[in-house]
């Protein structure tokens, strides 16, 4: 229930109880897992659903939550090796399947993930935000069997207010502002609400330079990066004071070092939760923050 409410040090202390009481609590430990990867506690993460595997070797789920921590620790074939091991215990694990497919996406094998959306799709038709990447994953391969009958099914979902796909891929896929916009506002009211309340409103009498922070995950080796560095040079600093807010991860590129030096302040945090990084910009008082991730 706590991990429900999102109060997740009080759900971790219950957990850790549940497996003082009976260490061998192959659930306890697969939803300690849980808890530690909501607190990107990863390596702990790891290492509950490991001892939760030593227990039950057959928990397709411990094994499915696996997957998605090694994606997180960015070892994407042992994630891929892992949503495998899931599968083979529970055919029908429509998120194994699904997460299975995204990791082949990130490595490039575009025609296995396909397959994976596929088999996602036929287990669970309504399965929230995955038509959209599979088409899009389709014509990324050039597989253009049903594509006006998939094309046309995706824009009635998104006109419906279904749960049908990312707004990324249907940039490429429907050639509508109004749908495009309509997808986009289904997608952040779903995985991102609003926070009406928790942090304190800023000062609106703060005097001084506008406080102006730019976020994005692209401060690296990356087109963000190139694009904006001389932007973010040429803001007038009489008026302006830059940050930079960066919730990717430091390739210690010439790029990256380009960037962070271009701002005035600049925060690496990512490996904060959204709640902490949300809490340090309302910290710095910032008047104006550009999302530069789309």
């Amino acid at each position: 229930v706590f991990k429900l409410l999102n109060r997740l040090e009080d759900a971790l202390a219950c957990y850790e109880i549940a497996i003082e009481i009976r260490p061998a609590y192959a659930e306890a430990l697969n939803n300690r897992g849980s808890a530690l990867k909501d607190l990107f506690r990863l390596e702990e993460s790891l290492s509950s659903y490991n001892r939760a595997l030593e227990i039950n070797p057959a928990h397709a789920d411990a094994f499915y939550n696996r997957g998605n921590v090694l994606v997180d620790l960015k070892q994407i074939n042992a994630a891929i090796t892992s949503y495998e091991q899931a599968l083979a215990i529970k055919p029908d694990h429509a998120e194994a399947w699904n997460n299975l497919g995204n990791a082949y996406l990130d490595v490039k094998r575009l025609n296995d993930a396909m397959i994976c959306y596929k088999r996602a799709l036929a287990i669970r038709p309504d399965y929230e935000f995955l038509l959209g990447t599979y088409l899009h994953t389709k014509m990324r391969i050039c597989d253009w069997d049903g594509l006006q009958e998939l094309r046309s099914r995706l824009e009635q979902q998104i006109v419906n207010g279904k749960k049908a796909t990312p707004p990324f891929p249907v940039l490429s896929i429907i050639d509508n502002p109004a749908i495009q916009r309509l997808a986009a506002e289904i997608y952040t009211s779903a995985k991102h609400p609003a926070i009406l309340d928790g942090f304190p409103k800023r000062h609106k009498d703060r005097m001084g330079k506008i406080r102006l922070a730019y976020l994005s995950c692209d401060f690296r080796e990356h087109a963000v990066t190139y694009l904006i560095t001389g932007l973010i040079r040429s803001h007038d600093r009489s008026q302006f004071e830059v940050f930079g807010i960066d919730i990717g991860e430091d390739d210690a590129s010439p790029a990256r070092q380009n960037i962070v030096d271009s701002f005035d302040h600049f925060i690496a945090s990512g490996h904060m939760t959204d709640d902490d990084i949300a809490a340090e910009i309302v910290n710095l008082g910032i008047d104006i923050i550009v999302d530069l991730t789309g």
